[in-house]
């Protein structure tokens, strides 16, 4: 319709000509963002204090990043795991899991990850896009 293809082709050249991001993609790139603000202090305390940056005490073999955003255990109440829903969508618990399988690979030091927002959402779209 908007690209003149058929109403059953293939999607995936038509979100790369115009750079839009999938609705899983968009939820990602959304939980990477809220992961940038708590490397550089812009997120709120209640939200800040789940996460934490974890740094291995030595060099061990297979371990090939600088450290990892993991999640903590902040004394709350623990959510009932049993459903599934709850864990597929739960900020705390794939936050960290986007970040150490997109992020991780690509700047493993994350003194390397840059400061401004504009320049991380650039990269991190074109990472998404270039995927499709």
């Amino acid at each position: 319709l908007i690209a003149g293809t058929g109403r059953i082709a293939h999607t995936g050249p038509l979100f790369r000509e115009l750079r839009l991001l999938k609705i899983i993609d968009l939820l990602q790139y959304q939980l990477l963002l809220i992961l940038h603000d708590f490397l550089h202090g812009f997120l709120p305390c209640p939200l800040a204090r789940r996460f934490r940056l974890y740094q291995p005490a030595r060099n061990v073999r297979g371990n090939l990043h600088f450290c990892e955003i993991v999640q903590t255990d902040s004394g709350d109440r623990l959510p009932n795991y049993k459903h599934r829903n709850y864990i597929l969508f739960n900020l705390f618990s794939q936050a960290p899991r986007v970040w150490n399988r997109i992020v991780t690979p690509l700047i493993p030091d994350i003194r390397d990850i840059p400061p401004s927002k504009s320049l991380f959402k650039k990269s991190v779209k074109f990472i998404f896009v270039d995927s499709y």
